[in-house]
């Protein structure tokens, strides 16, 4: 696996995740075909797997997501 920095790579998806979270409350919290409530559960998933230093799931996660170019911004 790529030597990547993982804490900027958190950082990274706490901000979407916390873009995605002020979306999902401009739109009606009953309503259970929200679009981002299911993106919030992926961001949760994959900032979880950092968290618990399970860098593999992590990345499997992310890639399967936003590809594997997304961590070139992010490499060591």
């Amino acid at each position: 696996m790529k030597n990547i920095d993982w804490t900027a790579v958190l950082d990274n998806l706490n901000e979407h995740l916390h873009d995605l979270m002020k979306q999902e409350r401009q739109l009606d919290p009953d309503d259970e075909r929200n679009p981002y409530t299911f993106a919030i559960f992926d961001f949760q998933e994959m900032i979880g797997s950092i968290e618990k230093e399970d860098y593999a799931h992590a990345y499997k996660l992310i890639s399967e997501e936003f590809g594997e170019g997304y961590f070139d911004s992010f490499l060591l």
